[in-house]
């Protein structure tokens, strides 16, 4: 997987899960490795960046932005609706969300609480090491 099929990936489920929204500025950079992606979703009404990393089959560092005034209209399900099929497409098994400041929301969304021995499991890892956890939730998507 590269940054032009992750990039086609996004902007196709992208056109389908966000239509009527304007989307454009959506886009995809390579992070510190090449299978590691940095994804962004722009819509007027905020913002949606996450990575996917496609040697661990793991997505995490998900920070949606929705606008005071935007709020309670859906947009924060219909951005991650596109985190997880981009995901599913890409072969990425699991979302991580790793410092969630919105317990209610993510459980709305069929996300579960991480266990102890999982956040341990995952500082080891070395692409992950520096990650910070606040009441971390994740989903398996297969």
């Amino acid at each position: 997987m590269d940054r032009q099929s992750i990039t086609q990936i996004l902007r196709k489920h992208s056109s389908k899960l966000l239509s009527g929204l304007d989307h454009d500025m959506s886009c995809v950079f390579n992070m510190e490795h090449p299978k590691i992606f940095n994804i962004q979703i722009i819509i007027p009404q905020g913002e949606y960046i996450f990575s996917v990393n496609t040697i661990n089959n793991l997505s995490y560092n998900g920070e949606i932005t929705i606008y005071d005034l935007c709020r309670g209209r859906g947009l924060g399900p219909r951005l991650v609706s596109v985190r997880e099929a981009v995901c599913v497409e890409a072969g990425v098994e699991r979302i991580l969300i790793n410092h969630n400041t919105n317990p209610s929301f993510w459980q709305g969304q069929n996300y579960v609480p991480l266990s102890q021995s999982d956040i341990d499991l995952l500082v080891d890892d070395v692409f992950l090491s520096d990650m910070r956890f606040k009441n971390p939730v994740y989903k398996k998507l297969r």
